[in-house]
């Protein structure tokens, strides 16, 4: 089983590291995680071995993102990629709560060939099938998901269902 830990400092994905992590997923502080820094990717990578997906938020609260906001998203994931990380970690909404597919798949052109992550936006999607679907054609590598349940205990068969798709 792969652990991946969630860290917001270079000191924190070393301590990770040597626990036993086997990836990192690097946010900036803030609340559930904000973009992390092209200078905080770097000193990361300086200390950790692990393979380190960035987050892309560009500000606490919900995944439905103005245009502006998506700017920054594309310009903070061309600075990641460039920075050096394996990986980048995002999601974006639309009003109605589905996935924003059509800018999602900007952001993974972008990256690419660099492994994709899809962060907890999933859970406030109405039809999680659905926007696992959508995840799949975009060709979203990682998905972290509670089954669309808190506790995560009590998404064990969500995430069944999830898995079988």
């Amino acid at each position: 089983m792969l652990i991946e830990a969630y860290v917001s400092s270079a000191d924190e994905a070393l301590a990770a590291e040597l626990a036993g992590a086997g990836r990192i997923e690097l946010c900036g502080v803030g609340d559930g995680g904000l973009t992390a820094s092209p200078a905080l990717i770097a000193a990361t990578l300086r200390v950790c071995s692990l393979p380190v997906h960035a987050m892309l938020r560009p500000r606490d609260g919900g995944f439905v993102y103005s245009a502006s906001e998506f700017a920054v998203m594309r310009q903070a994931a061309v600075a990641a990629r460039e920075a050096g990380a394996q990986g980048v970690v995002f999601g974006m909404l639309r009003a109605d709560g589905s996935l924003d597919v059509e800018r999602m798949a900007e952001i993974v052109a972008l990256v690419r060939p660099l492994r994709v992550g899809c962060h907890r936006a999933f859970e406030e999607t109405p039809d999680p099938e659905a926007a696992l679907g959508d995840l799949l054609e975009l060709g979203v590598d990682v998905l972290l998901t509670a089954g669309h349940a808190a506790p995560a205990l009590e998404g064990v068969e969500p995430l069944r269902r999830l898995v079988a798709q």
